[in-house]
């Protein structure tokens, strides 16, 4: 390794890396990867685990197994050094996904059965997973293709999907496979999707033909996945451009075509590719999704003609399907950064939400920039906060049970407006620590992970309390390969599991929580039991051990399903604790049910925190399902197989 200036690396003099020197190699792949001295106690990384294929899209099912899946085959052969592109074939989807199961350092990797083969590629579909525990891929790729050949190379004309593929639940077995669901209206390529406060699925976005930046798709669509034969359902939309705009003095940009003015008329939303959308749990918009500024805005043959808007912060009534335009983010668009949704305290509920990293306006300089953004009043509004020490691009963001979140990964640079260069970037994760009143908060520095990670990486939270890394797939490195140095396209096949700081206690015994899994409103689900919590129960009660220091408090952590930076289905809630029974440590937590937030049904995985002098000791998760249609049962009538 090399000791380089800081400022040598960094882009530009606003991203400058903030550190007196940082490690740079440059490793067989033609990336240059940096690494910064770790704070203390801040954890550590596992080894590194053979997934098969690349996670550029993963999901946690109810009950801790993972499914992901990539859809890219590249070359990786270092002797193809003319070799520019990406190759797909006819290799069915299954070829392409994957479903692990974690034991400790340990992975097993099994290989769904055939399902639909063809050319259906499942690479850039959203991904969420409903509450019954199907995970739910809209849209993807579809390439022009003659005479049914596969197509050529990554210059093969492709636009997006409409089709749905859905991987149940159960049975856990060799006969779990993907099953079609209902076709959309729209063709969509980089589409988001995320679960509605009434276990609807609502997808949003999407570009229609790559070649045509105007055909993003501005349809909205829901699916209710208990009613699979009413398929998809278009959504009448109006755009409101209201006091939450005028009354701030802050108008749309000139080019936006949004008349400013207190009133409601016909319009679309004005949404990128995967926007970071989120449900808001409490406050005056409750119920609403929130757009956070933040999304894909890559745009290779041109932009959206209204892309000027994609500044603000934007609501959307699903009731009504009315949005609404709110003032502009402190720093304009995110391309490519991340948002995660901070932890809402039940008893008093503020939603907030940490927005980072990305480039701004599509510059080229990745930004360290941290905002928090506050969905807790009428009117959504953000403030800056500590930026990250290294600016990332293509970062993913992980909400921890303590309350804490990390970006994982990412580049110093767009390598996509910069199309085709190697990626230069950190191999320190960092965390970031809110203040007690959740208004800002600062980062602290982490260890290094063994690989670079970024464009189509991946990053989710576990059962156990660890994180999960995965993928990286960043597009080829034309220069290199034209040169004569090698693979013009490393893939990035393995996992690395992240340690947080708080399980660095080897002296200590670990709290754990259960549930009955005799009771009544057990649930099974694949090597786990889940307690189910209806929408007319008040409490449920945990049984608890090791608590040896008191109670800090108990999380319900909904699983992650995660792509291009994009996670929607995570979010935590600190639920009200109303009565504890405990000896030594042992007994009952009893936690009222958060039916009052706004917040999806489904399976959530369950911590108790201890208060410990030196911070907060996370659990292991036990599985709690709210809501009446969360059996994880199988699909019924109604889906193809």
């Amino acid at each position: 390794m090399l000791t380089v200036p800081a400022s040598a690396i960094a882009g530009d003099g606003h991203n400058a890396i903030e550190a007196e020197g940082v490690a740079v190699e440059n490793d067989d792949q033609h990336e240059t990867s940096i690494a910064l001295p770790a704070d203390p106690g801040t954890g550590s990384w596992g080894p590194e685990l053979d997934g098969e294929v690349p996670a550029v899209n993963l999901a946690v099912l109810p009950g801790g197994q993972i499914l992901y899946y990539s859809g890219v085959e590249a070359d990786e052969s270092e002797d193809e050094a003319t070799d520019l592109h990406f190759i797909w074939n006819a290799t069915p989807i299954q070829g392409r996904s994957r479903v692990a199961t974690i034991d400790g350092d340990s992975m097993s990797v099994a290989t769904p059965t055939p399902a639909s083969g063809g050319y259906y590629d499942l690479f850039c579909s959203g991904t969420t997973v409903t509450p019954e525990g199907l995970t739910l891929a809209p849209g993807a790729t579809e390439y022009y293709t003659l005479d049914d050949e596969p197509p050529a190379n990554l210059l093969t004309p492709l636009k997006g999907w409409n089709q749905t593929l859905l991987f149940p639940l159960d049975p856990v077995d060799d006969d779990r496979d993907w099953i079609q669901g209902p076709d959309m209206a729209d063709d969509r390529w980089y589409p988001s999707a995320l679960q509605l406060p009434d276990g609807d699925t609502l997808v949003a976005s999407g570009i229609q033909t790559l070649f045509y930046p105007h055909t993003y798709s501005t349809k909205l669509e829901t699916f209710d996945p208990d009613e699979p034969a009413k398929g998809w359902e278009t959504m009448d939309t109006s755009f409101r451009v209201g006091p939450a705009t005028v009354d701030q003095n802050l108008a749309p940009e000139p080019d936006t075509g949004v008349q400013l003015a207190d009133e409601t008329h016909q319009g679309l939303p004005n949404l990128p590719m995967y926007p970071r959308l989120h449900v808001i749990p409490s406050g005056p918009n409750a119920g609403e999704v929130l757009y956070t500024s933040n999304g894909d805005s890559w745009g290779p043959f041109g932009h959206h003609p209204t892309q000027a808007a994609w500044g603000h912060f934007q609501t959307l009534d699903p009731d009504y399907g009315e949005w609404e335009l709110h003032p502009r983010s402190n720093v304009g668009h995110r391309h490519l950064g991340t948002t995660v949704p901070m932890m809402v305290d039940a008893e008093d509920p503020e939603p907030r939400y940490l927005s980072f990293g990305g480039t701004i306006q599509q510059s080229t300089a990745a930004t360290p920039t941290t905002e928090i953004v506050d969905a807790s009043a009428e009117i959504v509004t953000s403030q800056p906060t500590d930026p990250m020490t290294i600016p990332r691009w293509s970062v993913n963001g992980v909400l921890l049970p303590d309350g804490s979140a990390l970006a994982i990964g990412g580049s110093t640079y767009d390598n996509v407006v910069a199309y085709g260069s190697p990626t230069v970037g950190p191999l320190n994760v960092e965390r970031f620590v809110p203040n007690e009143d959740g208004t800002g908060g600062e980062w602290e520095m982490g260890p290094a992970m063994e690989s670079l990670r970024a464009y189509h990486s991946t990053a989710v939270l576990l059962p156990d309390g660890r994180v999960l890394v995965g993928g990286h797939v960043p597009l080829p490195a034309f220069h290199d390969a034209q040169r004569g140095n090698g693979n013009a396209q490393p893939t990035d096949e393995t996992f690395q599991i992240y340690e947080p700081g708080y399980l660095d206690r080897p002296d200590e015994t670990r709290p754990s929580v259960s549930v009955d899994a005799s009771a009544e409103a057990a649930v099974d689900l694949p090597g786990e039991t889940a307690l189910h919590v209806p929408e007319d129960q008040a409490t449920f009660t945990l049984s608890v051990d090791g608590l040896e220091h008191g109670l800090d408090s108990v999380v319900l952590r909904k699983p992650g399903a995660t792509t291009h930076q994009y996670n929607a289905d995570q979010l935590g809630v600190e639920a009200n604790v109303v009565d504890t029974d405990l000896t030594d440590g042992s007994g009952t937590v009893t936690v009222e049910a958060p039916h009052d937030l706004a917040i999806p049904p489904g399976h959530y995985m369950t911590f108790v925190n201890e208060d410990t002098p030196e911070g907060t000791y996370p659990s292991k998760a036990a599985w709690v399902a709210l809501g009446d249609d969360v059996t994880g049962d199988a699909p019924g009538d109604g889906y193809a197989d």
